[in-house]
């Protein structure tokens, strides 16, 4: 069964909380002389994934719901009920940029029901602000994150209206920036740039690591986001959430159509992020096209 619009707003508090509540251990590890180990596909570990991992899920697997994170010995790698609601975590997106102590490096957690982003947190650390919101509903913007009351509990009683403030609508940028990543570039996306450029001259490009992208185009500061190499559902479901309810969307490029949560492997398909949903039939055209890139 979905939640009601009164239990979905409870479960966002809650997930902002765990969220919240990761900051400070992911932060104490980051400023000291921590260890990289790596997983069997090349990608870094941290002792900062492994505690956000532990604290994250401790605090969600209160509500009651299933809790799949990264970080899990044996994530779920098999179909979902599409109508199964769960948690979809990410403790510390962007290990790569945590290593290279550039600060752009986040906490993802969404909620998952009928295949689709219910809400989603996205925390940054070393940036000392979070995001968090559902499609149809405002997109609320957290600073100064380090600094709130250790004491501090976001749940149903909470009035989390007093530390944030709803994300300002802005207008896009008046010519195109595509954001990149910037440790996962790949011959794709540098002749999808290549090709974008032959028809908007001035695109600009702008590379930032981890979830912030999708951020970015919440925030109208990028116009697309385009990725070809791999990523998986945690990764892409608290920054969708944000994404929709701000008025963008997420497409999967090998359908065209919003991506979908639950699939057999949890691996996403390349994917285009557009900062609105209107006006984005000028993207996806370049990817229905013949030409490939």
């Amino acid at each position: 069964m979905q939640p009601t619009a009164s239990e979905k707003a409870t479960l966002l508090l809650r997930a902002l909380d765990a969220a919240l509540s990761a900051v400070p251990l992911i932060m104490k590890v980051y400023r000291s002389s921590f260890d990289t180990r790596f997983k069997a596909d090349g990608s870094p570990l941290t002792l900062a994934d492994k505690m956000a991992h532990e604290l994250i899920c401790a605090k969600l697997q209160a509500s009651g719901l299933p809790v799949i994170s990264e970080e899990q010995e044996k994530p779920v790698m098999k179909p979902r009920e599409k109508s199964r609601v769960y948690w979809l975590v990410d403790p510390l997106d962007g290990t790569r940029e945590f290593v290279q102590r550039n600060g752009e490096f986040t906490v993802n957690i969404a909620l998952i029901g009928n295949g689709q982003p219910l809400s989603g947190v996205i925390a940054a650390p070393a940036l000392d602000k979070a995001w968090f919101g559902s499609p149809g509903q405002e997109v609320r913007v957290m600073d100064n994150i380090s600094s709130l009351p250790a004491s501090l509990r976001f749940s149903a009683g909470t009035d989390h209206r007093k530390f944030s403030c709803v994300l300002p609508r802005r207008a896009l940028p008046p010519q195109p920036i595509m954001a990149v990543s910037r440790s996962h570039s790949d011959p794709h996306t540098l002749a999808l740039l290549k090709r974008l450029r032959r028809i908007y001259p001035r695109l600009r490009q702008w590379a930032v690591g981890s979830a912030l992208k999708l951020c970015l185009l919440a925030e109208k500061k990028a116009t697309l986001y385009a990725r070809y190499s791999p990523t998986f559902e945690w990764d892409t479901a608290a920054g969708h959430a944000i994404l929709r309810a701000a008025g963008g969307e997420l497409y999967a490029l090998d359908t065209l159509m919003p991506l979908e949560y639950g699939k057999e492997g949890l691996r996403n398909p390349p994917l285009l992020a557009v900062a609105r949903r209107e006006g984005s039939e000028e993207f996806l055209s370049e990817f229905s096209s013949e030409e490939g890139v």
